[in-house]
């Protein structure tokens, strides 16, 4: 049994030398790396950064070149310098337009109309230095600071616009329970005169006399209505009337227009005419 682990030790052995044989730096360092981004893929990898703010341990109590230090040795301070050298944020044309076009209404035409194109009417609106963007082929390029500023002042002309339109809203209703109102006023009034008016037609004497008016006062109204109606009549008659005389202006025109069309032809045919007896005489000269 000895010899047998023994043989069997020194047969694994060679097996795992024989495995390792072959196996260069690079092979090793590959391996390594795709196991690094199997895990990098599974996971959702967060980069967090501790910084010391002082040395005695202290809650509440900040050193900041100790803090300097630390932001400079970790190239923090690097990381925004270069940041802010170049172009950081990004953004598409058209969620560029779709976004802040709210800051120049009136510049874009309604209709299609090309994103790249779009953003640089906006830009040219907008008044932004030449060095603080950049324009590419599907996105815009903005330095570190811009779209800040652009955020403020899209979030204040929405707070104009929705003031604005607050306002409108309290009027309309202001105006609306004010109309109400008058018109609970103008009822009450109403019902009190009905109910004096009510209150003296109890006697038999006054209701008499309420029935005979009755008659004459669906007299009188039948008689507004028809004045009213006659009214209309005459306005329409005076339309009509009027709608003749622009259409035998309209004939008489057309008239006219016909007889210059038959002149202007008989003169080209005379002009024709000509011309082939032009053409003829030119032939026997030659």
């Amino acid at each position: 049994m000895s010899a047998t682990d023994h043989n069997d030790g020194t047969f694994s052995l060679k097996s795992n030398i024989k495995k390792g044989m072959f196996r260069t730096v690079g092979q090793l360092y590959k391996e390594q790396l795709t196991k690094l981004m199997s895990t990098l893929k599974n996971t959702n990898p967060n980069f967090v950064r501790c910084i010391l703010p002082n040395q005695q341990k202290k809650a509440g109590v900040i050193n900041s070149p100790i803090v300097l230090d630390q932001l400079k040795c970790n190239g923090v301070l690097e990381g925004i310098r270069i940041c802010r050298n170049g172009f950081p944020n990004r953004i598409l044309f058209q969620e560029f337009r779709q976004r802040y076009e709210i800051l120049c209404p009136n510049v874009i035409p309604k209709g299609f109309m090309d994103g790249k194109a779009a953003a640089q009417k906006m830009i040219k609106e907008l008044e932004l230095d030449e060095n603080l963007y950049r324009i590419g082929l599907t996105k815009i390029f903005f330095r570190s600071g811009v779209l800040g500023h652009l955020e403020e002042e899209r979030d204040l002309k929405l707070t104009d616009i929705i003031t604005q339109l607050q306002a409108l809203c309290r009027g309309v209703l202001a105006r609306r329970s004010y109309q109400r109102r008058i018109q609970q006023l103008n009822a009450i009034r109403v019902i009190q005169r009905n109910g004096r008016a009510l209150m003296k037609i109890r006697n038999w004497k006054w209701w008499r006399l309420f029935t005979k008016i009755k008659p004459l006062l669906q007299v009188t109204r039948q008689d507004e209505e028809l004045a009213q109606k006659q009214e209309e009549i005459r306005r329409l008659k005076s339309e009509v009337e009027s709608r003749t005389l622009q259409v035998q202006e309209t004939e008489q025109q057309l008239q006219q227009v016909q007889e210059e069309r038959v002149n202007l032809n008989e003169r080209l045919t005379h002009l024709n005419e000509v011309l082939v007896e032009t053409d003829e005489v030119k032939k026997y000269i030659l």
